[in-house]
């Protein structure tokens, strides 16, 4: 049970429930001037609601590299993890409802803001509490901060027609979508037990956007697209004023995206569609290699590709020709409007309740190493037909060939493609397309709309 004073302090005096522990996870940013991690934050939600939205208080602590102690202090230790800790381990080490309680019961002064701003005179706004966190002689303290100004969202557009519905009428489901920016919800009231109730939420995530709001960028995208095969949201989700932007509801596809399917297909019989194949599955060990020799070091520990003993697939020809050819048309769609996604892939495709294929995560700004073209690299982030066109292809060979999971050796160069002989092999046709499509000059692969004319004279 929470201590009632600091219940009080929080402004949730009737409500004593026991609550769960804090949502979210430390994030370790690196330093510019060098590889090592010198300072970082962790942000969560200070008891929160599993099912419902903008409960609790958005914490930030903020921590930096502490000379003074050992390596196993709390900044220390968090700092020298690879990417970030999970918040249950930095929440055991800190002690977190411990050690905020006296600084929450010191800080009469300092309010600690609750996460949404409801007064009715000024708009709904996300608030923040800072934190600075410091180990001192052995033991961690943490110090509240002045709060920054309120964040404000961006106003719902008022050109498209779509219907609204408040971010406080979502209820998260127990399903888990795999990602901090997108939730499975109901809209309540309704019945979860019923799929068609369901709705994929895509927000924002524990913090607004800045100036630019991609999310808001795609959704206007999406209105735009009228393609059986680009997922199209159902509502836009607001704050309770119905004036500000939220993100959007897409229906929830129970089918899964194209890689969890494959990736179930090499699952060892008796583990679950989520469980990774074992370290000797050959898939695991799959590197594609560039298709032109390089000169390699002597130290490379690069396994060969011709070593790797494929086993058969699974799927009906046609069902794989049936999305190919549907995963190109979402394309073809897309590019006809002067719209590039740069992040085409398995995970990117979803299946409807008809086996159908869906592509969502269309909005440029992601980036795949193992399908984006050699041209593309993080630092060299652009946009354009031949470069959707070479991921399309590796996203056709991999579907072909249900290969969920592989390598590059070298992501700037064209790969050598791995193809299975013998028994329902891939036809020599729908190869040669794909291999068009990874032409190492961009202005010789063909278009979205070329591949689509190939698959629909085959089918």
């Amino acid at each position: 049970m929470p201590n009632p004073s600091l219940a009080v302090q929080l402004g949730n005096p009737e409500d004593m429930r026991p609550r769960l522990p804090p949502l979210g996870c430390p994030w370790i940013e690196g330093s510019s001037t060098d590889e090592e991690c010198h300072w970082g934050t962790c942000n969560f939600i200070y008891q929160g609601d599993r099912e419902r939205y903008d409960i609790g208080f958005l914490i930030k602590i903020e921590f930096e590299w502490n000379d003074e102690e050992g390596p196993n202090c709390i900044e220390n230790f968090t700092l020298s993890c690879e990417g970030y800790m999970p918040l249950e381990a930095f929440r055991d080490k800190v002690r977190l409802p411990v050690v905020l309680r006296p600084v929450i019961s010191s800080t009469r002064d300092a309010q600690i803001l609750p996460l949404i701003n409801t007064d009715e005179l000024t708009p709904i706004t996300i608030r923040k509490n800072y934190f600075t966190l410091l180990t001192v002689n052995g033991s961690p303290t943490i110090t509240h901060r002045p709060p920054p100004p309120d964040i404000i969202y961006k106003d719902v557009p008022n050109d498209i027609e779509l219907p609204l519905v408040t971010r406080s009428d979502l209820r998260r489901y127990h399903i888990n979508a795999g990602t901090f920016t997108m939730d499975i919800v109901t809209i309540y009231p309704s019945d979860p037990s019923n799929n068609s109730n369901l709705y994929a939420y895509k927000h924002h995530g524990i913090f607004p956007p800045g100036k630019d709001d991609a999310l808001l960028a795609e959704l206007k995208l999406l209105d735009r697209i009228h393609s059986p095969f680009i997922l199209r949201p159902a509502f836009i989700v607001t704050d309770a004023s119905k004036s500000k932007f939220r993100g959007y509801l897409i229906p929830f596809l129970p089918g899964g995206t194209l890689l969890h399917v494959m990736r179930e297909l090499s699952a060892p019989l008796g583990l679950p569609a989520y469980h990774p194949p074992m370290p000797d599955n050959p898939i695991r060990q799959l590197i594609l290699r560039p298709k032109a020799p390089l000169p390699m070091s002597s130290d490379s520990q690069s396994s060969p590709i011709a070593a790797v003993q494929l086993p058969a697939t699974k799927l009906a020809w046609d069902i794989k020709l049936t999305w190919a050819i549907e995963a190109a048309i979402g394309v073809r769609d897309l590019h006809e409007l002067g719209a590039y996604t740069g992040d085409i892939k398995p995970l990117n495709m979803l299946l409807d309740r008809a086996g159908h294929l869906q592509l969502i995560d269309i909005y440029p700004g992601g980036l795949t190493p193992e399908f984006a073209a050699p041209e593309v690299t993080i630092e060299r982030r652009s946009y354009s037909e031949a470069r959707d066109v070479f991921a399309l292809g590796m996203s056709l060979w991999s579907i072909a060939e249900e290969i969920w999971y592989f390598g590059r050796e070298v992501p700037s160069v064209r790969p050598e493609l791995v193809w299975r002989n013998g028994t329902d092999s891939t036809p020599r046709w729908f190869r040669d397309m794909v291999e068009s499509c990874l032409d190492e000059e961009a202005s010789q692969r063909p278009t979205a709309k070329d591949i689509l004319e190939v698959l629909r004279a085959i089918h």
